[in-house]
């Protein structure tokens, strides 16, 4: 088993001798790390999903547009005729 040593300065933290890895022991600031992640992957998803219902509310607007566009058309030839 590796025996770590205090980093100066930050009781929390300790440091493996063998590979320079620092671990954070604070199992508060662990736990609370997890959560904001957690809370930023939710936001991540949450404006994905938005911006998703933008582009197809856009696009649906864009067929909207076109049809009435095709619709006057349409109503303008006939008078023509």
């Amino acid at each position: 088993m590796t025996k770590y040593v205090r980093v100066e300065g930050h009781s929390k933290l300790l440091k493996d001798p063998h590979t320079g890895v620092i671990i954070n022991s604070d199992v508060n600031e662990i736990e609370n790390a997890r959560l904001r992640k957690k809370k930023r992957k939710e936001k991540e998803i949450e404006e994905q999903e938005l911006k998703n219902k933008i582009d197809n509310l856009t696009e649906n607007v864009n067929r909207l547009e076109l049809m009435f566009r095709e619709l006057i058309e349409k109503q303008y030839d006939n008078r023509i005729k």
